[in-house]
């Protein structure tokens, strides 16, 4: 499919630049900077015309397929260099509020960061929320060291109800429960474990609490032991975060990412915006 759209765009950027090479040999050099600026713009409807179809097309198969990203697909995907500042969550929209786990404050502050492109698109969301409905945010930015700790923390549970399991099996199963900090979107400042509370505060029924590995068949976010009400309110906060262009991770339902290597793989894209910011 890809190489189909490719052969097209070029197809069509050929089609032009010949046009524009007629016009440059029958016309006077005067219009040459004029016809430059046309065949820019064909150009660049060209790439829009690509970018519009083939990249949706990608994009509504991984949404449609549900798929859980594993962590050699993830780590397929390179990571980004952007300088984009950590920011207060709520910067942008102070009416987001926040709950702090007490193992985040350890390396952090009883504040949550994110990148500040993530900031501005969690403040869009929120502003389409209706009936006194606010996002209520548990984690964004992690420091590696956390991340590194809760990883190794579950790795070792994992190789000890498993002895025989390779060290690179340990990884994918753990990278399940939590991201291999390589590949991590929280110490990145791009991920954010979330959830919907109403007027007075009350989170909507997701069918688990954010990070409540103890009901294991229910956080995936399309789990079957759900309730309808409790789906619905999880197809709520997913289509919310994927009108800004986050990635889901659909094997937990509060989290998403913008920016991280997990969105670059899930939206087919070479590399991620984000790398580590500390």
């Amino acid at each position: 499919m890809k190489v189909l759209f490719q052969l097209l765009k070029y197809i069509f950027i050929y089609d032009i630049l010949i046009v524009d090479v007629k016009y440059f040999t029958h016309y006077p050099s005067s219009h040459i900077a004029k016809a430059t600026l046309e065949f820019s713009a064909k150009r660049a409807l060209a790439d829009f015309l690509f970018t519009k179809y083939y990249k949706k097309q990608i994009m509504n198969d991984n949404l449609k397929s549900k798929k859980i990203l594993t962590y050699n697909e993830v780590r397929t995907t390179k990571a980004g260099n952007s300088d984009e500042p950590l920011v207060n969550v709520k910067k942008y929209n102070p009416d987001i509020t926040i709950s702090v786990d007490d193992k985040e404050i350890i390396y952090a502050s009883d504040q949550i960061y994110v990148r500040d492109e993530v900031a501005k698109k969690l403040a869009r969301i929120n502003d389409k929320l209706v009936d006194g409905m606010r996002l209520k945010i548990a984690c964004g930015f992690r420091h590696p060291e956390t991340q590194k700790q809760l990883f190794e923390k579950e790795k070792a549970e994992i190789i000890r109800q498993n002895s025989v399991i390779s060290d690179e099996r340990a990884n994918e199963l753990t990278h399940v429960l939590i991201a291999v900090p390589d590949v991590a979107g929280h110490i990145v400042g791009a991920a954010v474990d979330i959830t919907i509370v109403d007027k007075n505060g009350n989170e909507l029924d997701m069918g688990t609490a954010i990070a409540d590995f103890e009901k294991a068949d229910k956080i995936a976010t399309y789990a079957k032991e759900i309730s309808e009400e409790q789906r619905k309110n999880r197809d709520l906060l997913h289509d919310l975060m994927i009108s800004e262009n986050f990635a889901p991770f659909y094997g937990e339902w509060w989290h998403f990412s913008y920016g991280d290597r997990e969105w670059a793989a899930f939206y087919n894209k070479e590399s991620a915006i984000y790398g580590e910011c500390i």
